[in-house]
Parts: C-alpha cells; structure tokens; sequence
C-alpha cells in the first residue's frame, strides 16, 4: 500500500514532540486530524508506532526504527523557508529571559538585564548563553504569548564556550499552564554544514522590546574570538543588547547557534557560538539552582 508523505510529516512531527497537541498546533492542523494521520499510517504499515499515555506519546520499537529512516528522508526533501515562514513557525519555541540579580529586584519585578533563550525539548529545556544567566539568582521566561515561567535549575552549562541549558517551569506566573513548549530542532550537524554565504535568521528580544526576526548572510563559520573557547559563527542577521541567548537557524528553520555578540566596531559583525556542544552534552542530570550556579562560579 502506497503511504502518503504527508502521513510521514505528521509521524516525524509527534515523535519529537512527544505531544498530539503540539504537533497538530505546529503543523496548522486539528488534533483529529493529527490522531487520525498517526492512525492510517499504522494501518499502512501494520505496526504499532505509539505508545500512549497521560503525559503524551513516546515512540514503540518500531516507531523508532521508522523514525530513523523518515528524519533521513525529509531531511533531504525540507524546504528552505522564508523570513516570514521562520516567525511565524519558530517564533513560538523563543522567549525573553528576565534576569534578577538581588531579591529586591525580584519584588519590585524589576529585572537587571533582559536576553533570550529558546525551548530544545517540550519539557522545558531550552538553551541560552552562559553570560546571560552568570549573575542572576532568578530568571523568568515570557513568551510570545505574553505568558511567564519561572527558570527551575541550570542543567548544563559551559563557561568557556558561553552555552547554558536551562530547565523552565510548566507552571505560568502569569498566563496558562502549559503541558508542553513549542520547540525548535538543531541542525544534526551542528555549525558543521554551515558554508559562508548561507542565508541566516536570528530570532531573540533584542533591546528588551521584545520577540524579533531578522535576516543574513554567514560572513564566516570559524571566527576565533578571545572571549570564546570555540570558534564563533558570524553572520550579518542583525542582534543587539538582550539578544544574547536567542537562536540562530539556518534556512531549515534549524537550530545552529546561540546569538551572543558583535565586534563593536565592526558593521554587520554578529557573532554566535556553535550549538555543536549541546548534541553531545548530557542534560539527564538535575542540575543546580541559578544561586548554587552563582556560588560554585564564585568559589571556583
């Protein structure tokens, strides 16, 4: 029986999600729709793919088996997106991280610095610079939505390399709950197919104004920079102060790198450090408190 490519879409997208809403909620369909795709795909192919549960959905043996062919496969048919289809497919999976330095700023609900982070994984990991976070001893993330989420713990982070992985609550401080974040993919090769000339989007709040895209060209894949222990992205997709943390994606609408700086006196010299680490890193860990965070770095 011959199997529809959009019914493998569809299978691709509730795999990584892990979520029948998300997924329908990022491919603009219903979530009948979405039940009804994953059920005919079954069907088709006369196996169990899904494994259901209250928390969502997580793959079967051979719905792994399944996945590992299909991510190969429409890796190869993606199309390349335009500015306006990254914000309105990725905007979502990005948010403005609030940072607080003292408990009278957290009960003023005056922040010191404000830069950007994006969701990884619809359990709430998500990635930011390591600079953005090193002095806060609180952190909320506010989403497109307007919704807030309290920063739980830091569960992986590099100061060398400038990359922290965050864990952010499912519990709103303002807005809803959620059950799952909008998220967005990295690249399975990192930096590594990046080429100079490669169109490039930048999504972060820059300025604290809030969520924003922008557009560019690589200017180089390995800029040695002093401040960073690996080689730096530059790229001409306009980031400014708060952007630090926020994504850069290739045309895929895939993860690259984190948006992190500029040469000050240069124009259109946007840097990013590579996202490469965060594929072999281990983030099962629980991790540390944004304080314990601040006391090891002080004491070490």
């Amino acid at each position: 029986m011959a199997v529809k490519l959009e019914l493998y879409r569809v299978f691709k997208e509730v795999a990584e999600t892990g979520n029948i809403s998300l997924a329908a909620k990022n491919l603009y369909i219903s979530q009948s729709a979405v039940s009804q795709s994953i059920k005919q795909l079954e069907t088709a192919l006369q196996a169990r793919l899904f494994a259901r549960s209250p928390r969502g959905v997580s793959l079967t043996w051979e719905g792994q088996m399944l996945y590992q062919y299909v991510r190969s496969a429409l890796g190869l048919l993606a199309p390349e997106l335009t500015a306006r289809q990254v914000a309105d497919r990725h905007m979502a999976a990005v948010f403005r991280l609030d940072l607080y330095k003292t408990q009278d700023e957290i009960d003023a609900g005056t922040p010191s610095a404000n830069a950007s982070g994006f969701f990884i994984m619809s359990d709430g990991l998500a990635v930011t610079n390591y600079h953005s976070i090193a002095d806060a001893v609180s952190a909320t993330a506010t989403l497109s939505t307007g919704d807030v989420y309290e920063v739980e713990r830091v569960i992986y982070y590099d100061p060398d390399i400038d990359i922290a992985v965050i864990r952010v609550s499912h519990a709103a401080l303002k807005g809803h709950d959620t059950s799952a974040f909008a998220t967005l993919d990295i690249a399975d090769s990192g930096t590594g197919d990046l080429r100079a000339g490669d169109t490039v989007y930048a999504i972060g709040n820059p300025l604290g104004l809030g969520l924003a895209v922008s557009s560019g060209i690589v200017s180089a894949t390995q800029r040695d920079v002093e401040r960073y222990a690996l080689p730096c992205v530059m790229s001409t997709a306009d980031i400014s102060e708060g952007s630090s943390g926020g994504a850069l994606l290739n045309v895929y609408g895939q993860a690259v790198a984190v948006t992190s700086g500029a040469y000050v006196y240069g124009n259109s010299m946007y840097l990013a450090v590579p996202i490469d680490p965060i594929l072999t890193a281990d983030l099962t860990g629980e991790g540390l408190t944004l304080p314990e965070v601040l006391e090891a770095e002080t004491v070490g």
